[in-house]
């Protein structure tokens, strides 16, 4: 873990610096009812989306699913609203856990299983309601993936748009 990325990451949590115009032109990205997802987001989850979304457009990425992604890809996460100080403290033990080897969520206190399962599925999560509200294959398909190691080199455009999602992602 980088804690320097990480202690941005939480300075930018705090001061979540999201102008009007940023959400007039996530209105042109995203169609109603993506949008209506998208202002589920917490203030710091929108803030978080909008830079990885500005990265991806500093690089020249135009796809429409791709910038929708960026825009959309811990959308799951609002289904089980997470304080910031308890992100933290999932960021802070994940690898303590995993070190550990506790698989079994049923040793941990009650929220704390809460926190690390959200933290787990959230992308699934993510997926089904961009899949409800008529997202395309391709943009769900990011929405799902985009917290999957993929062990090999990219295939084809859709996994390099993956690869270039998760940088962004790991970026901001």
């Amino acid at each position: 873990m980088n804690l320097l990325h990480r202690v941005r990451q939480f300075y930018f949590a705090l001061v979540a610096p999201f102008s009007p115009n940023d959400y007039s032109l996530i209105e042109q990205v995203l169609q109603p009812e993506l949008y209506a997802l998208f202002m589920q987001l917490d203030p710091a989850e929108r803030n978080h989306s909008v830079r990885v979304f500005e990265t991806l457009t500093a690089e020249g990425y135009t796809d429409q699913d791709l910038l929708a992604a960026a825009l959309l890809h811990d959308v799951g996460k609002s289904r089980f609203p997470i304080r910031l100080y308890e992100r933290v403290l999932v960021v802070l033990l994940s690898p303590i856990m995993r070190k550990s080897g506790t698989n079994s969520r049923a040793e941990q206190p009650g929220r704390l299983v809460e926190l690390f399962c959200a933290a787990e599925e959230h992308p699934d999560w993510g997926a089904d309601l961009v899949m409800q509200a008529g997202g395309s294959e391709k943009l769900v398909w990011l929405i799902r993936m985009h917290q999957y190691q993929m062990l090999h080199a990219p295939a084809n455009t859709l996994e390099e748009h993956l690869i270039a999602l998760q940088s962004a992602d790991k970026k901001n």
